[in-house]
Protein backbone atom coordinates (compact mmCIF):
# COMPACT_ATOMS: atom_id res chain seq x y z
CA UNK A 1 0.00 0.00 0.00
CA UNK A 2 2.71 2.67 0.88
CA UNK A 3 4.35 1.98 -2.97
CA UNK A 4 1.23 2.17 -4.26
CA UNK A 5 0.59 5.88 -2.44
CA UNK A 6 4.00 6.62 -3.10
CA UNK A 7 3.45 6.19 -6.83
CA UNK A 8 0.19 7.74 -6.87
CA UNK A 9 1.86 11.12 -5.17
CA UNK A 10 5.11 10.98 -8.25
CA UNK A 11 2.71 10.11 -11.06
CA UNK A 12 0.84 13.44 -10.00
CA UNK A 13 4.06 16.09 -9.76
CA UNK A 14 5.42 14.30 -12.82
CA UNK A 15 2.34 15.08 -14.99
CA UNK A 16 2.90 18.37 -13.64
CA UNK A 17 6.52 19.10 -14.23
CA UNK A 18 6.37 17.93 -17.82
CA UNK A 19 4.28 21.56 -18.70
CA UNK A 20 6.55 23.66 -16.16
CA UNK A 21 10.14 22.44 -17.56
CA UNK A 22 8.43 22.88 -21.60
CA UNK A 23 7.66 26.20 -19.80
CA UNK A 24 11.00 27.25 -18.70
CA UNK A 25 12.70 25.91 -21.63
CA UNK A 26 10.51 28.51 -23.57
CA UNK A 27 11.26 31.41 -21.68
CA UNK A 28 14.91 30.81 -21.55
CA UNK A 29 14.67 30.55 -25.29
CA UNK A 30 12.52 33.80 -25.52
CA UNK A 31 15.16 35.59 -22.86
CA UNK A 32 18.24 34.60 -25.03
CA UNK A 33 16.27 35.22 -28.55
CA UNK A 34 15.98 38.96 -27.18
CA UNK A 35 19.11 39.40 -25.57
CA UNK A 36 20.43 38.84 -29.49
CA UNK A 37 17.91 40.79 -30.47
CA UNK A 38 18.89 44.01 -28.64
CA UNK A 39 22.96 43.30 -28.90
CA UNK A 40 22.28 43.53 -32.93
CA UNK A 41 19.98 46.62 -32.78
CA UNK A 42 22.81 48.52 -30.34
CA UNK A 43 25.32 47.27 -32.72
CA UNK A 44 23.49 48.60 -35.57
CA UNK A 45 23.06 51.85 -33.46
CA UNK A 46 26.47 51.84 -32.73
CA UNK A 47 26.72 51.99 -36.68
CA UNK A 48 24.99 54.61 -37.61
CA UNK A 49 26.51 56.37 -35.00
CA UNK A 50 29.84 56.18 -36.48
CA UNK A 51 28.63 56.99 -39.98
CA UNK A 52 26.65 60.03 -39.18
CA UNK A 53 30.29 61.21 -37.42
CA UNK A 54 32.46 60.22 -40.10
CA UNK A 55 30.48 62.07 -43.04
CA UNK A 56 32.37 65.54 -44.27
CA UNK A 57 28.62 67.42 -43.81
CA UNK A 58 26.71 68.46 -41.00
CA UNK A 59 23.98 66.50 -40.31
CA UNK A 60 21.55 67.81 -37.94
CA UNK A 61 17.98 66.52 -37.08
CA UNK A 62 15.11 67.79 -34.73
CA UNK A 63 11.53 66.95 -33.83
CA UNK A 64 8.19 68.46 -34.60
CA UNK A 65 9.13 70.61 -31.51
CA UNK A 66 12.49 72.48 -32.92
CA UNK A 67 14.06 70.54 -30.09
CA UNK A 68 17.65 68.84 -31.81
CA UNK A 69 17.98 65.27 -32.10
CA UNK A 70 20.92 64.58 -33.84
CA UNK A 71 24.05 66.69 -34.06
CA UNK A 72 27.24 65.08 -35.81
CA UNK A 73 30.68 65.56 -35.77
CA UNK A 74 30.55 67.83 -38.78
CA UNK A 75 27.98 70.26 -36.98
CA UNK A 76 30.08 69.95 -34.42
CA UNK A 77 33.17 71.36 -35.85
CA UNK A 78 30.59 74.13 -38.17
CA UNK A 79 28.77 75.51 -35.13
CA UNK A 80 31.10 75.26 -31.92
CA UNK A 81 28.62 73.33 -29.96
CA UNK A 82 29.16 69.63 -28.90
CA UNK A 83 26.91 66.96 -28.99
CA UNK A 84 25.50 66.96 -25.79
CA UNK A 85 25.52 71.30 -25.75
CA UNK A 86 23.31 70.61 -28.57
CA UNK A 87 20.68 67.61 -28.35
CA UNK A 88 17.91 68.43 -26.54
CA UNK A 89 17.81 72.09 -26.92
CA UNK A 90 15.40 74.75 -29.54
CA UNK A 91 17.61 75.00 -33.20
CA UNK A 92 16.02 78.16 -33.10
CA UNK A 93 18.19 79.21 -30.14
CA UNK A 94 20.97 77.29 -31.54
CA UNK A 95 22.07 78.11 -34.68
CA UNK A 96 19.08 80.82 -36.00
CA UNK A 97 20.39 83.82 -36.13
CA UNK A 98 17.71 86.03 -33.77
CA UNK A 99 15.85 88.03 -36.58
CA UNK A 100 15.13 84.88 -37.98
CA UNK A 101 13.63 83.07 -35.04
CA UNK A 102 10.43 83.41 -35.23
CA UNK A 103 9.77 83.27 -39.15
CA UNK A 104 11.86 79.64 -38.06
CA UNK A 105 9.21 78.87 -35.68
CA UNK A 106 6.29 80.07 -37.56
CA UNK A 107 7.49 78.46 -40.48
CA UNK A 108 7.87 74.68 -38.52
CA UNK A 109 4.09 75.24 -36.62
CA UNK A 110 2.98 75.28 -40.44
CA UNK A 111 4.35 72.28 -41.64
CA UNK A 112 3.35 70.65 -38.35
CA UNK A 113 -0.30 71.96 -39.04
CA UNK A 114 -0.45 71.05 -42.67
CA UNK A 115 2.54 69.19 -44.17
CA UNK A 116 3.35 72.06 -46.33
CA UNK A 117 6.96 73.55 -45.83
CA UNK A 118 8.19 76.48 -48.36
CA UNK A 119 11.99 74.53 -47.77
CA UNK A 120 11.10 71.03 -47.43
CA UNK A 121 13.07 69.49 -50.50
CA UNK A 122 14.89 72.54 -51.91
CA UNK A 123 18.34 74.00 -51.20
CA UNK A 124 17.79 77.50 -50.30
CA UNK A 125 21.21 79.71 -49.18
CA UNK A 126 20.21 81.09 -45.60
CA UNK A 127 22.23 82.37 -42.55
CA UNK A 128 23.23 80.86 -39.51
CA UNK A 129 25.16 81.38 -36.19
CA UNK A 130 27.81 79.84 -34.35
CA UNK A 131 28.17 79.11 -30.68
CA UNK A 132 30.70 82.46 -30.36
CA UNK A 133 27.71 84.60 -32.50
CA UNK A 134 30.09 84.29 -35.90
CA UNK A 135 27.24 84.66 -39.21
CA UNK A 136 27.89 82.46 -41.49
CA UNK A 137 26.41 81.68 -44.95
CA UNK A 138 24.67 77.97 -45.62
CA UNK A 139 23.06 76.06 -48.37
CA UNK A 140 20.79 74.18 -46.36
CA UNK A 141 19.04 70.89 -47.45
CA UNK A 142 15.82 70.02 -45.32
CA UNK A 143 13.82 66.72 -45.54
CA UNK A 144 10.91 65.52 -43.10
CA UNK A 145 9.82 62.09 -42.52
CA UNK A 146 6.65 61.00 -40.78
CA UNK A 147 7.93 58.60 -37.06
CA UNK A 148 4.68 57.84 -35.42
CA UNK A 149 2.51 60.45 -35.03
CA UNK A 150 5.07 63.14 -35.64
CA UNK A 151 8.03 64.20 -38.43
CA UNK A 152 11.43 64.14 -37.62
CA UNK A 153 13.53 66.88 -39.66
CA UNK A 154 16.93 66.44 -40.97
CA UNK A 155 19.01 69.16 -41.94
CA UNK A 156 22.20 69.09 -44.09
CA UNK A 157 23.73 72.68 -44.09
CA UNK A 158 26.67 73.30 -46.41
CA UNK A 159 28.51 76.21 -45.28
CA UNK A 160 29.42 78.49 -48.77
CA UNK A 161 32.73 79.46 -48.89
CA UNK A 162 33.57 82.15 -51.67
CA UNK A 163 35.12 80.65 -54.39
CA UNK A 164 38.77 80.35 -54.77
CA UNK A 165 41.12 81.42 -58.32
CA UNK A 166 40.98 77.87 -58.82
CA UNK A 167 37.53 78.06 -58.77
CA UNK A 168 36.75 80.74 -60.96
CA UNK A 169 39.98 80.01 -63.62
CA UNK A 170 40.74 76.37 -63.07
CA UNK A 171 43.19 76.52 -66.28
CA UNK A 172 45.15 78.91 -64.31
CA UNK A 173 45.97 76.41 -62.10
CA UNK A 174 46.55 73.95 -64.78
CA UNK A 175 50.86 75.06 -65.12
CA UNK A 176 51.32 74.77 -61.41
CA UNK A 177 50.57 71.20 -61.42
CA UNK A 178 53.14 70.38 -63.80
CA UNK A 179 52.72 68.70 -67.36
CA UNK A 180 50.00 66.23 -67.63
CA UNK A 181 50.94 62.61 -67.87
CA UNK A 182 50.53 60.56 -71.43
CA UNK A 183 47.42 58.68 -72.27
CA UNK A 184 47.07 55.42 -71.10
CA UNK A 185 48.03 52.90 -74.17
CA UNK A 186 45.53 51.81 -76.01
CA UNK A 187 43.76 48.27 -75.20
CA UNK A 188 45.33 45.20 -77.17
CA UNK A 189 42.26 45.06 -79.53
CA UNK A 190 42.32 48.23 -80.43
CA UNK A 191 46.17 48.26 -81.92
CA UNK A 192 46.64 47.30 -85.44
CA UNK A 193 48.01 44.08 -85.96
CA UNK A 194 51.73 43.59 -87.45
CA UNK A 195 52.16 43.45 -91.07
CA UNK A 196 48.77 44.67 -92.32
CA UNK A 197 45.61 46.71 -91.14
Amino acid sequence: LHIGATDYLLKGQLERLVPAVQRAIQEATVRRTQKGVEAALAESESRKAAILDSVLDCIVSMDAHGIVLGFNAAAERTFGYTKAQAIGRELADLIVPPALRDRHRAGLARYVATGEGRLIGKLPELPAVTSDGSEIPLALAITAIRSGADSIFTGVPRVITPPTPADRNPASVAPTLGPSPPPPPAPLSARTPRGGG
